[in-house]
């Protein structure tokens, strides 16, 4: 939109100028909002020897920020990633980890957790019942067993009544 000099702008339009003394990409960067790092701070040597470097450092990326997703390239390995993030997340932080998947995956992950990890089976549950009578770290379920509501997140963070 563009406005004659002088001119009011419309109802509910806001008109941002960047300072006299700063450059218009100077002010667009003053808007950019970064997340915050919310998550912890692990040793490398506590991540799984069996995960290659650029697994490694996503693995403690992903930890370090909290709240992060990896978008990786099909074949990098995202699945141990996964996994080797929710065994360490659960040893720090206390809880359970819930991976959320489609039932294709599912051995995928079992094999990778016991066969690549040397972990426990992580425990696939349709249930909130059945969640609490597993003792295992790694629950997986599917996508419509969450969107259907039947999961509680109390079970799975200690910060959540559950």
């Amino acid at each position: 939109m563009r406005l004659q000099k002088g001119a009011e702008p419309p109802a509910g339009v806001t008109i941002y100028q960047a300072p006299e003394n700063m450059t218009y990409k100077e002010f667009l960067e003053t808007k950019i909002e970064l997340a915050t790092e919310s998550g912890t701070v692990i040793n490398p040597a506590e991540v799984n020897p069996v995960l290659k470097p650029h697994q490694r450092d996503a693995v403690m990326w992903a930890l370090k920020g909290g709240r992060r997703a990896l978008f990786e390239s099909f074949g990098l390995g995202k699945t141990v990633q996964e996994l080797e993030f929710c065994h360490l997340a659960v040893k720090h932080n206390g809880g359970r980890a819930l991976i959320v998947l489609p039932l294709g995956v599912k051995q995928e992950f079992t094999r990778d957790a016991v066969e690549v990890l040397g972990y426990e089976k992580p425990v696939y549950c349709r249930t909130m019942d059945e969640v609490h009578q597993s003792s295992s770290e790694i629950v997986l379920t599917n996508y419509e067993r969450v969107r259907d509501g039947e999961y509680s997140a109390g079970v799975f963070h200690r910060d959540i009544p559950g």
